[in-house]
């Protein structure tokens, strides 16, 4: 069986049942994205390799919990990708090894692969353009979101740090990403 050819859905389907080499397949196909999520909150190699590793393994372990109701398998690992990174950020944020700082972490990304240079510059060309809608929200809707989606906040915790309601917190979320979504259109990861 040509793991490499099926369709990301049937591949988690073979991963619930136990079959490695479809693990070994997702992990082909999507282990630098994963890493480039991860890399994007953490900003730190070793950390994000670290990330890639716990995603695989939920992968492995929580396969048969995937249901595509709640998005594509893409989707689905992005997310896994993004919560454990959040995860490790707040982690290190406890025991103060990281400072939270205000400027975007876009601005540094790791180098485009050698192996594959166009998903590398598609890579940069994403940034760029996610980079470019966040100049133009509103500066208290662009500062929730790198709060929240780049720093590891809470929503709660933004708004201890900012000294403003939950909900207004709440709200400025949901705006800047309708806004992000009307801005960047489809392709972005943003479709409703």
């Amino acid at each position: 069986m040509a793991y490499r050819d099926l369709g990301d859905p049937d591949l988690l389907a073979l991963v619930a049942a136990g079959r490695e080499p479809a693990l070994e397949a997702l992990y082909d196909r999507y282990a630098r994205v994963v890493f480039g999520v991860a890399y994007a909150l953490l900003q730190d190699v070793g950390a994000a390799e670290e990330v890639v590793q716990e995603v695989f393994l939920a992968v492995w372990q929580k396969a048969k919990t995937y249901s595509e109701a709640r998005g594509s398998p893409r989707l689905w690992l992005m997310s896994i990708a993004h919560h454990r990174a959040i995860d490790l950020l707040r982690k290190r944020q406890r025991v103060g090894m990281v400072q939270v700082s205000d400027p975007l972490p876009l601005a540094d990304h790791p180098p485009a692969s050698e192996d594959d240079p166009t998903e590398g510059a598609i890579a940069n060309e994403r940034r760029a353009r996610l980079h470019q809608a966040l100049q133009h929200l509103d500066p208290s809707q662009r500062e929730v979101l790198l709060l929240t989606y780049f720093h590891g906040l809470t929503q709660r915790e933004v708004a201890q740090r900012l000294g403003i309601p939950l909900g207004t917190v709440k709200t400025r979320i949901r705006l800047g990403l309708l806004k992000l979504r009307s801005l960047l259109g489809p392709g972005m990861g943003m479709e409703a």
